[in-house]
This record gives structure tokens, sequence and C-alpha cells, in this order.
């Protein structure tokens, strides 16, 4: 007797299902084939995705970064830009580079991360505004902000009217000295945000001399980023007063591989520091940040140099391009020619001051992301590349320096 039997295939055998199971399946395919959930949500249509990956062993936390975009995407309001974790995070058109997006980016080291937009109605806002006031254009977010004149104050005092410090508390002025020809200055917001915002001030004189500033404040970023173009009569100068209302009583800089602190009464000399784009290291008193501080306050406000290649034309500036920063804490900027760019940063003096014992202090860490090493500009290097090659060289492939290596004859005389 056996207990297993085979089935009868020599006749074919019809599955009879109810009815409603019937239906029930047949619903279910065509969901599928229709790419409708069971739960009925219908997948947002993928209108571009842009991916990112780490190769530097780096955290990216909070990067501006842009993507080139098809033109017909840019300024569609029916859009929504998801992370790699699926969540809405804020996005910017911009007109830059022919259209682009911008957005905050954030890479965990050695991993690639996935950006996708697709169809949708954005609901995120960062906290980002512009105000036009009477007298100037405001600036802010929640860490920091810049007022920026918008009247004939310009024309004695400069651009800048006020910086917003951590506790809230407003500093800063400054006094213009440009000989010569009378100037023209007009203000203009040429971006409003949710996630950036930029405004211009430009001076003018009938001459054919200029000085341009764009001030760039973002979202979530303790920083204003200023970038300047110039060409000036030779005693031409910005006198700024970046602690004004402020009364710092210490400074902080990186002096070697540690930060330093000192007392601005025990600085006597009229030039007090000089803030460069190039880290000298055997020059005391020289630095590309400086912070001020002051002992019964919680602030720390930190002027910071970028993007050294813009602060020297090669044949050109054969004059001093550095900043004087004098024992009165006022700024000297030169006006002469003929581009620089630098930083404004607010922090909280606890934290800027606390030992860091693998990594460089806080206001440098600031200057690394937004100048020495930014996302926007390391995500278009080219980390990978096609071919067999193990050790990509400039000059030379592994096989020929193996070859070299094989056929190398030492001459034992000439290692005396």
């Amino acid at each position: 007797m056996s207990y297993f039997r085979l089935p009868d295939t020599s006749k074919p055998r019809l599955l009879r299902f109810p009815l409603w199971v019937s239906m029930w399946l047949l619903a279910l395919f065509t969901c599928a084939h229709c790419g409708i959930s069971a739960s009925g949500e219908k997948p947002a249509q993928e209108l571009a995705k842009f991916a990112l990956r780490d190769y530097l062993g780096r955290e990216w936390q909070n990067e501006l970064v842009f993507f080139k975009v098809d033109a017909a995407l840019v300024g569609r309001k029916d859009a929504v830009l998801m992370d790699a974790n699926g969540r809405e995070i804020p996005y910017q058109w911009s007109t830059e580079d022919n259209g682009s997006i911008a957005f905050l980016a954030s890479v965990p080291k050695f991993t690639r991360v996935e950006y996708k937009l697709v169809r949708g109605t954005p609901k995120t806002a960062p906290n980002l505004k512009v105000t036009q006031q009477p007298d100037s254009v405001e600036m802010v977010n929640d860490k920091t902000g810049i007022r920026v004149y918008r009247n004939s104050e310009a024309l004695q005092r400069g651009p800048i009217a006020g910086v917003k410090l951590v506790s809230g508390k407003w500093v800063g002025s400054g006094q213009l000295n440009w000989p010569g020809a009378p100037m023209d200055f007009k203000t203009t917001v040429l971006t409003d945000g949710p996630l950036f915002a930029d405004v211009e001030s430009a001076y003018t004189s009938s001459t054919g001399d200029f000085w341009k500033l764009r001030f760039r404040i973002i979202a979530g970023e303790p920083v204003i980023l200023v970038d300047e173009e110039f060409s000036g009569p030779a005693q031409a100068y910005y006198q700024f007063d970046a602690v004004k209302d402020f009364g710092p009583d210490s400074l902080l800089w990186r002096a070697g591989p540690t930060a330093t602190t000192n007392l601005w009464k025990n600085l006597t000399d009229e030039h007090a520091f000089t803030l460069e784009p190039w880290l000298r290291w055997a020059s005391p008193m020289h630095g590309t940040w400086l912070a001020f501080y002051r002992d019964d306050s919680p602030d720390l406000l930190t002027i910071g140099a970028r993007d050294p290649s813009n602060w020297v034309e090669p044949g050109k500036t054969t004059w001093k391009y550095a900043i004087d920063v004098r024992n009165d804490q006022t700024m000297r900027f030169q006006l002469r020619g003929f581009k620089r760019n630098w930083m404004v940063i607010a922090l909280s003096k606890k934290d800027a001051l606390q030992t860091q014992s693998d990594s460089a202090p806080s206001p440098q860490q600031y200057i690394i992301k937004h100048s020495d090493l930014p996302l926007n500009r390391i995500k278009d290097l080219i980390w990978e590349w096609p071919g067999q090659v193990e050790h990509p060289r400039l000059l030379a492939t592994k096989r020929e320096i193996d070859d070299f290596k094989a056929n190398f004859k030492i001459d034992t005389n000439r290692l005396k």
C-alpha cells in the first residue's frame, strides 16, 4: 500500500474560486500593473534624482549643494524633494548655471545617498527671513543675521549696518574712505530664500571705479558669506568695526596646531593682528581667522578669510592685500583691487572655546566647510573612472612602473 500518490496529469484540472475571490485577485493585479499600492496610494512621479557619495571619510552635515536640472523643471511649484530616508526637505530654485536646484545635503562617511525630486506640494520651509526696512535690508535665520544699508548712510559707513550674535544682540558698523569722484550706491535683494538669501551692495563712480559686495545667509548656518569685487583709488579703504556695541576683551585665533587666546589689553602694538588667506605658522599674530569675545557675554564673533585664490591677481596685486586688525579692534580692508571672499561667524562662546583634541577649533570648522572643503565643490571632482589600471598615475601605469623597477640597474657608487 502506498501512502504517496502522484497526481494524474493526463487530464487538465480547472481551479475553481468563488466569484468574490476572482474579482479581488483581478483588482489586485490591476493595481500592481498600474503602480498603485494595495493601500490605495499612487507612488509620486519622479522628476529628477541627485546622488552624493563620500570618498574621504568625512561626515558632511547641512551642506549647501547645487545640481543642474532640465530648464523645464526650474521654477516648478508642484515638486517635493525627498532625502535618502524618504523625508521631505526644503530646496530652492537657482538661475545660476542656466538653472539649478539647491538644497542642504548630509552624507555619512563612505556612504552614497540619493535625493529625489517628485511631484507633490512642498510643506516644509526653513527659518530664513528677508525684510526690507526703510534704512536697511535685514536677512536673518535662527543662528545669525545681517543688516545692509540701503540709504545714504552707506556712503559714510560702508555697507554693513549690523551683525546679529547668538544672544540676539546686534553689533558692528564701519567707516568708508573713498577719495575722488562722488559715489552712487544701490542695495538689491537678489534672492530671498527659502533656503538661502543674497543681497548685493554696489558702489559706482563716474570715473569707472566700483565696489560690489554680495552677502549670503544660509538656513540653519551661523555664517554670513561675503564676496567682493572692487577697483578703487589707491587710498580707498573700508574700516570695519565688527564689534561696535559689543566691546570684547579677548581674542581667539589659531596659533600652530591649537587655538590660542589673549586679552586685548595685552596687545600694545598699533597693528594687533594680520588676517590673511594663507596661514603662516612662523609669523606671530597672523591667521586666516580671528574671533572676538568678552568674559561676561555668551557670544563669540569670528571674521575669517575664504577662497585664498581670489585675494590676489598674479602680476597685478602689488600692494598689501591682507586685512590689518588694529588695537582699537577695527579692521582695514583695502579697496584698490581686485577680489576678496570672507565670512562672519556667530557662535556660542562656550562651544567655541572648548578644547578640540581630534579636530580644528569650532570657528575653523566653519571655514573648512564653507571655503576649504565644501561638498558642493567636492561632489564635482572625478572620484571614479573606468579602466583596468589599478593605480592611476599622472605619468605612468602600474605595469610601466613594474617594468622600470625590474630593469633598473643600481649604481652603488652614486649611493655613497
